[in-house]
């Protein structure tokens, strides 16, 4: 069985504006929450659908927690088909409760069951780790079948070649960083999820290029392309088999490589099929290729997601964000009718209320389709950086994710802030702009 949940937009100690859209928008979540139609995660459904491929039952539970009827589902599942295995996807779970909670549940009720868990808070969270017999580091659709030939045979997963222990003890094996040997030719099998939402992921590569300062994609620095026409066949195959209204592509980026857009698109074009898309790009790509916007707009995308974080030379520089105030002005002249939703941060260190007064300024000079603003959440390797290099990140210091300061800013101010930003630019452009 494989199973997840996410909690990463619910309940942050951030989450402090009450304005009637900020309602309506924690209503809809919890809406679609309750009745399943939230978008489904890739990772579970390949890794579903290379388990079904080699001759295994397999069952896929969204929103475990979440939803009234998933969680039933889950139950009646594990008690009644007695899996061996549960997998638990924890990428859109930040809070080890939450992992916590549904590790019970299938240990109660199918205490044979071995608990095998995958996901960015899982692996760097010793605590979530401690939770399972196993942590999958990396893509897992290549030890998927190993792990599970060791359960037929009835040996345990701690002995397998390849599982080293953490520093509590904990049970680790490493996946693939990138592609194993079939290459990401598989074809997803979206029958797997009971989700009625037909906004489908679609992964063009894996990694990436950079290494933000924020970020906690463990392989960055290298990125890694599927061949285009498997891509496009793919996305073909979610709209025609499994009725896919819209697509999203979830690299990292999905036009930093101008051979790989290139092809992908002029391969659209000679199939003279059309559909709706959306993905993430980073402005720079924009600056280097111009005409790209406007391609990509005439090609269906109708949304893209740039992660611009700040506007600040110096901030960005801390950020190893790659490129400087003047780029992102130059990428955004570029648009050509193509929307973006522009992502910011505030309170990276060296940030100030000046500066984020600028970075509201900035915005509003822009064609953005939407913005999110949000205060910094500070990951373990963030704090690591700035212990090694004090001064450079402004003795960034804290205890959590959440609970933080610098020379410049605390947590508690950047919330505020971030507050006063969403609601001077939602008030400017008499809509809900900035979320």
């Amino acid at each position: 069985m494989l199973a997840g949940d996410e909690d990463f937009l619910e309940d942050l100690p951030d989450r402090t504006e009450t304005t009637f859209s900020s309602k309506v928008l924690d209503l809809l979540r919890r809406v679609t929450r309750v009745t399943d139609i939230v978008s489904p995660r890739l990772g579970i459904v390949l890794l579903a659908t290379h388990a079904a491929i080699a001759g295994y039952s397999v069952a896929v539970v969204n929103n475990v927690l979440s939803s009234p009827l998933s969680r039933l589902r889950f139950a009646l599942l594990l008690r009644l088909r007695r899996p061996r295995a549960v997998g638990i996807s924890t990428v859109a779970m930040r809070r080890t409760e939450t992992t916590a909670q549904i590790v019970a549940t299938a240990r109660r009720l199918c205490p044979g069951a071995a608990i095998i868990l995958g996901g960015q808070n899982a692996v760097q969270t010793p605590a979530t780790r401690k939770l399972a017999d196993l942590t999958v580091t990396g893509h897992g659709e290549n030890v998927l079948l190993r792990l599970l030939g060791e359960l037929k045979a009835g040996r345990p997963l701690a002995s397998m070649d390849g599982v080293h222990k953490d520093e509590n003890g904990s049970p680790i094996l490493k996946g693939d960083p990138y592609y194993g040997a079939e290459g990401g030719t598989q074809l997803p099998d979206w029958g797997f999820t009971t989700s009625s939402n037909k906004v489908i992921p679609v992964e063009g590569s894996r990694g990436c290029w950079h290494s933000c300062a924020f970020c906690t994609t463990s392989n960055q620095g290298r990125q890694v392309f599927r061949k285009p026409a498997d891509v496009l066949r793919e996305a073909l195959n979610d709209v025609r088999k499994f009725g896919a209204r819209q697509l999203h592509f979830v690299d990292s980026s999905f036009t930093c490589s101008k051979e790989f857009i290139d092809e992908f698109l002029r391969l659209l074009a000679e199939s003279g099929e059309k559909f709706r898309w959306s993905c993430f790009s980073r402005v720079d790509d924009f600056t280097a290729q111009p005409g790209l916007p406007g391609r990509m707009a005439r090609a269906g995308c109708i949304l893209s997601y740039l992660g611009i974080e700040s506007v600040h030379d110096d901030i960005l520089e801390r950020m190893r964000k790659g490129y400087v105030r003047k780029t992102i002005a130059e990428g955004l002249s570029n648009l050509e009718g193509l929307n973006v939703y522009g992502n910011f941060i505030v309170g990276f260190p060296g940030d100030t209320e000046e500066k984020v007064k600028d970075t509201v300024a900035f915005i509003e000079r822009f064609q953005f389709d939407k913005v999110s603003i949000a205060p910094l959440y500070v990951p373990p390797q963030l704090y690591a950086q700035a212990r090694a290099k004090p001064e450079l990140y402004c003795h960034l210091r804290g205890k959590s994710e959440f609970e933080w300061e610098h020379d410049t800013m605390n947590r508690a101010r950047a919330v505020e802030l971030a507050d006063w930003a969403r609601k001077t630019l939602n008030k400017h452009k008499g809509r809900t702009f900035a979320y």
